[in-house]
This record gives structure tokens, sequence and C-alpha cells, in this order.
């Protein structure tokens, strides 16, 4: 009886620990859609579904409330931008100017705002909508 108990006992519990890990993981996914973002520097987690364009990434947050976009390119060692074009010209996010042409999937994302943002919602996919 013991021999068929063990085996049972140890499947039952890798089962709930998989399912706490992927419930976890989960709530997590949903939790990063949206972040609160302070005036100044902010370190934002990047798409969690698929590359996104920079703008359509920060779409959903008032034009009002943000500056600027950066991302470390770490094959080329270097800092790429993506400026509201609110404030800029348009030509300065171009790809050959080192503006963002896409930001990677679970890429670390740093935003500057001019004001706080509660709640702030970042698109994770290029199908999302805000």
């Amino acid at each position: 009886m013991s021999f068929l108990s063990r085996p049972a006992l140890a499947l039952t519990a890798a089962m709930i620990g998989v399912a706490a890990l992927l419930g976890g993981s989960l709530g997590i996914v949903a939790a990063a859609h949206n972040q609160s973002l302070v005036q100044g520097f902010n370190l934002v987690g990047g798409p969690l579904g698929a590359d996104t364009a920079p703008g359509h990434y920060i779409s959903c947050v008032p034009t009002s409330a943000w500056t600027a976009i950066y991302i470390w390119d770490a094959q080329n060692q270097k800092w790429q931008h993506y400026f509201n074009t609110d404030d800029a010209p348009t030509y300065i996010n171009n790809p050959d100017a080192g503006g963002i042409q896409t930001i990677k999937r679970l890429a670390g994302v740093v935003v500057l705002t001019t004001q706080a943002v509660p709640d702030a919602t970042f698109l994770d996919r290029p199908s999302d909508q805000c």
C-alpha cells in the first residue's frame, strides 16, 4: 500500500506546485499590463505578448504626461530612444538617428514623465487596444 501512496503523493504535490506556479505567473502577467508612473524616471517592463512598436506600446499614456522612452540595445551596446512627437520633430525617432524601431518582448523600458500617471496602461501586443 505504501508503494502506491508515495508516487501518488509525489504526483499530487508536483501538480499542485505546477498549478501554483502557473497561476502565480498568470497573475503577474495581468498585473504587469498597468503600472503607476511617478514624475521623472520610471523603469517598466516591456511588452509581454509580442514585439511592439514604441508608439503603440505607449499610446494609452496621455501624451502630455511623457517625454521619452528608452531601451538598452545590448547587441550594439547603446541606448535607443523614442521621443514624444508633441515635443520633438518626428525624424528624431528614425532608427538611423538611434530611434527605437521595435520594443522586443520582455525588454526593460525606461519612461520619462513630466507628471505622475496612476495606473498607466502599456500595450503588450500590436493587436491590443486602449
